[in-house]
């Protein structure tokens, strides 16, 4: 089965993380489809490890 990435982008605080769940919800309950959902590392301290490195 062919598979989708879908992206969205915007500003913080945009509702992102909001409709990125909304979207996953219904395509997993009411279109019956397997969802996976990733995000962009640097959302949260503990994923911001860049500072490690420099």
């Amino acid at each position: 089965m062919k598979g989708r990435l879908i992206v969205w982008e915007g500003v913080e605080g945009s509702g992102k993380t909001t409709q990125v769940a909304a979207i996953a919800e219904w395509l997993q309950t009411i279109q019956s489809q397997e969802v996976l959902t990733t995000r962009e590392p640097g959302g949260t301290p503990w994923e911001n490890i860049s500072g490690i490195y420099s």
